[in-house]
């Protein structure tokens, strides 16, 4: 997983800090609650163009999010 760091700060004190954030799907700046609906459209049958019209993602991003997953799966069954 890639990292993320941001800088915050406190509304009490006003320090600044920096928080990691992990990107589950590396790097991706699509929503995963979008890119889980992708996923489990296209688990169901439906094709890419489908799946773009219904979760409102580019087919590209869908591609992308396929190879990630198929990644991750693989790192998974490896272990």
């Amino acid at each position: 997983m890639k990292n993320i760091f941001w800088k915050q700060r406190c509304p009490q004190c006003k320090k600044t800090y920096t928080e990691v954030h992990k990107q589950p799907l590396g790097g991706m700046t699509t929503p995963p609650d979008k890119a889980l609906l992708a996923l489990q459209l296209l688990f169901e049958g439906n094709s890419i163009r489908s799946t773009q019209r219904i979760a409102g993602i580019d087919q590209n991003t869908i591609m992308k999010l396929l190879v990630v997953a198929g990644e991750k799966c693989e790192k998974l069954m490896d272990v």
